[in-house]
């Protein structure tokens, strides 16, 4: 895009000049560490990241294809003191606009199967020994017209020792996701005094090739084109 720097606030006049700008964006895993907690508890440790393939073994992605196997993987390292569950999620292109926006977990931790982009159910991992536990979802990549980067949001709820529920809790009040970026669930069982988090993560999806099939007997090739706009 180009700015436009006038002497004159609205016109342009002048001695006004124009320069061209392009946005960088930053596709590194968010990973959040609170403080210690009262009396020197150990710190809560969450993650976010996107998977290759799968489930939880895959390796940390930057960039991935469409249709390729992905996993939403949303990782609490240690459990001795606290527990987590997941909801309210959701992909976008970076504007939080409502129509490059879908629900991908809802207000009630219930994955919202969309085909060929979001499987159901979410997962929960039961931790070995206060070990890590994972919530994830798998999915497939995807691409919204308007940018070749997917954003990832959800709300974590951390609670001292159990939340006592399950991660999906379908008999909840159904309530649209979208634009539930800007409003907290309101909790039914005490869990503390703990703040919802927001985690976050990037995925970028790479450019759809040119694909070529040939027609037999004709003598020529028909190029189908894919293509996305931006």
């Amino acid at each position: 895009m180009k700015l436009i720097i006038s002497p004159v606030d609205g016109l342009l006049v002048d001695g006004f000049s124009a320069m061209s700008v392009r946005c960088i964006y930053s596709t590194q895993d968010i990973t959040l560490t609170l403080p210690p907690g009262p009396g020197g508890n150990r710190a809560l440790q969450i993650k976010c990241v996107i998977l290759d393939g799968h489930g939880i073994m895959g390796e940390p992605l930057a960039r991935a294809s469409v249709g390729q196997r992905i996993t939403l993987d949303l990782a609490m390292k240690n459990t001795a003191i606290y527990d987590f569950y997941v909801h309210s999620c959701y992909a976008h292109d970076g504007t939080n606009s409502p129509d490059a926006s879908i629900n991908i977990i809802d207000i009630n931790g219930c994955a919202v199967r969309l085909s060929r982009a979001i499987d159901a159910p979410v997962f929960s991992s039961e931790p070995v020994d206060h070990g890590a536990k994972h919530i994830y979802l798998h999915m497939y990549g995807f691409q919204f017209t308007s940018s070749q980067f997917v954003h990832f949001e959800c709300q974590v709820k951390p609670c001292v020792h159990s939340c006592r529920r399950l991660q999906c809790e379908s008999d909840a009040t159904k309530t649209p996701l979208i634009p539930a970026l800007r409003r907290r669930r309101e909790e039914m069982e005490k869990t503390g005094n703990l703040s919802t988090l927001r985690m976050q993560t990037v995925l970028e999806i790479e450019p759809q090739q040119v694909q070529r099939a040939a027609l037999g007997g004709f003598g020529f090739l028909l190029a189908i084109h894919f293509y996305f706009i931006f």
